[in-house]
């Protein structure tokens, strides 16, 4: 076999820019693990695999991105989605959280202020979650449309299957003059420690208001 010797300092400085590890090996023509073992070596604290995916969204263009979406689209055109195909897709969602309204980012901040922690779009099967605070998944509606038409139809299927995953599910509202405050942050907190007391009892589906009545 051909030996090849390696110094980090040609490509520590690019992972630290970002850079994948997978993209690196190959230009090194070495195997991910052989670079992946210098970085330890080095004392570089490896990324998570979500941080690569969102990192090179960030780093894209808009026409790149355009283009990355109209390659899945073209990719998929035509073919059914499976439960495996919808899960994963779910999954690419939160990592690149994607679909983050102006209202879920007020209430992460309201949230965040509590020292409540929460993971936003998190995946549950094929759905996603506006929060996840286990064992209650929190879903933001930020307008009346939610109750009508295709919205409605698709409703009591997804809730039944997220409750069926084994979390409750509590609906906040924001809109009819009334919008997401302090009171909801709180309600949302009480609620989570009530149902983290009881963990056999039946999953429930709440509403609340901003008020948090």
């Amino acid at each position: 076999m051909k030996r090849i010797l390696l110094n980090p300092d040609d490509f520590i400085p690019d992972y630290l820019a970002g850079e994948t590890i997978q993209k690196i090996a190959r230009r090194h023509k070495v195997s991910r693990a052989v670079i992946r073992n210098y970085l330890i070596a080095s004392g570089i604290e490896i990324r998570p695999q979500g941080d690569y995916i969102r990192t090179n969204w960030q780093r894209m263009s808009p026409e790149e991105r355009e283009g990355q979406v109209m390659a899945a689209h073209k990719a998929t055109k035509g073919r059914k989605m499976t439960a495996a195909d919808l899960a994963k897709a779910a999954i690419g969602r939160q990592m690149k959280l994607t679909g983050i309204s102006d209202t879920e980012r007020r209430l992460a901040k309201l949230l965040t202020s509590k020292g409540c922690s929460f993971v936003q779009q998190f995946a549950i099967g094929p759905y996603n979650c506006d929060f996840a605070i286990p064992p209650v998944a929190v879903e933001v509606f930020g307008g009346n449309w939610h109750w009508y038409g295709d919205h409605l139809s698709r409703l009591a299927e997804r809730f039944r299957y997220i409750m069926n995953q084994g979390w409750h599910i509590l609906v906040v509202t924001d809109y009819g003059g009334v919008t997401i405050n302090k009171a909801t942050a709180d309600y949302i907190i009480s609620y989570v420690e009530i149902a983290r007391r009881n963990p056999s009892c039946i999953r429930k589906y709440r509403v609340i208001r901003g008020t948090g009545r």
